[in-house]
């Protein structure tokens, strides 16, 4: 195992992506793509390791003790990454590191750290989010993502300037960490209808002139394969997340007329999800899949919808239900779903909290 790189990645991942490329790059062959136990394995590794620096730095405000020093400049860079880690990691440092976390606010302190160190939520956002917003909303939101994502897109253009790539005459880290964005260029542009070329026709031209390198051609995904993952994940989003829950919400904490315009709201969003199932065993086809997992949470709380809102879902969609059994057939999901008793028991407990309030 120690000449295994362990990548943990998921394909349509541009982080990924672009560790891919540089591992091909360097000539790193063998890589695994992993994720759950591993994944947790390498965040605990992570937390160790900043222990392990945290112990190094004691109750001192610096690592040199006093004064700000070589240790704490050649560290600081690290912590305006933080928020990206936790985010994209989905866990916390303070709580495991507190005193780390005290010296990187203590570093920002400084002037001249200050001046140097990007905003950490602009590492989050700066791209990412923009490119994210394009594809999960619509109407003005998604139009103001469009134009931050054009913006950002603008400024790495003018940093590119002439030049082939980032790096001059050489494909450097700069592209690799850029060529992830590429290969969801059309798929952006399609779920948000724009064109990226015409706004910025020069980092175009690099991205087409990264796209032909083998180590990229090796590493990136087709981009009509990303362009259905998008469509299903912003189907997921709109219509089971965005769509699904607050109509839901306002079945059992509203009442009258809010309460039928939500049972309204409600049965057309099943009626577009029955109309995706169509005769399939699973929304994916054959095999359960992500827009299984995403939605199937809902069916504990079908007989609490029932209950409190006099809805009849059984009796209107036979294929949800059907849909909805056969995924409880699955040992991952039956140890996951709560027993529907129990849901509307809190519920209706809940119900007559929020209902005095009012």
């Amino acid at each position: 195992m120690a000449d295994e790189v362990i990548l943990l990645n998921f394909w349509p991942s541009m982080f990924g992506m672009r560790t891919m490329i540089a591992l091909e790059e360097k000539g790193v062959k063998k890589t695994w793509a992993t994720k759950g136990e591993e994944l947790e394995a390498a965040t605990k590794e992570y937390i160790e390791i900043l222990k392990t620096l945290q112990c190094e730095l004691g109750d001192k405000p610096y690592f040199g003790g006093d004064k700000f020093g070589f240790v704490d400049i050649v560290l600081i860079g690290y912590y305006s990454w933080f928020p990206a880690y936790q985010k994209f990691g989905n866990f916390s440092i303070e709580p495991e590191c507190s005193k780390l976390m005290a010296w990187g606010k203590r570093c920002m302190q400084r002037a001249s750290v200050a001046k140097a160190l990007p905003d950490s939520e602009k590492v989050v956002g700066y791209l990412y989010e923009p490119a994210d917003k394009i594809w999960q909303t619509k109407g003005e939101e998604q139009e103001t993502a469009k134009k931050e994502y054009i913006e950002a897109l603008k400024i790495l253009e003018s940093e590119l300037g002439d030049k082939p790539y980032f790096g001059g005459d050489t494909f450097g880290f700069v592209d690799i960490a850029m060529t992830g964005y590429y290969s969801w260029f059309e798929a952006s542009e399609k779920l948000a209808n724009f064109s990226i070329e015409p706004e910025c026709p020069t980092l175009m031209a690099s991205a087409k002139r990264c796209l032909q390198r083998e180590s990229v051609v090796k590493s990136l995904h087709d981009s009509e394969k990303i362009l259905a993952f998008a469509y299903k994940i912003r189907k997921i989003y709109y219509y089971i997340d965005k769509k699904t829950y607050v109509p839901c919400k306002a079945l059992w904490s509203e009442t009258g007329e809010k309460q039928e315009a939500a049972k309204m709201e409600f049965i057309e969003v099943l009626k577009t999800l029955d109309s995706e199932l169509g005769d399939n065993p699973f929304f994916g086809g054959n095999e359960f899949g992500l827009v299984d997992i995403a939605f199937i949470g809902f069916y504990s709380w079908f007989r609490t919808y029932e209950e409190v809102a006099n809805l009849s879902i059984v009796a209107k969609f036979p294929k949800l239900i059907s849909w909805a059994q056969r995924c409880l057939k699955r040992e991952s999901v039956a140890k996951a779903l709560p027993d529907s008793d129990k849901v509307l028991k809190s519920v209706s407990d809940h119900r007559k909290i929020v209902l005095e309030i009012d």
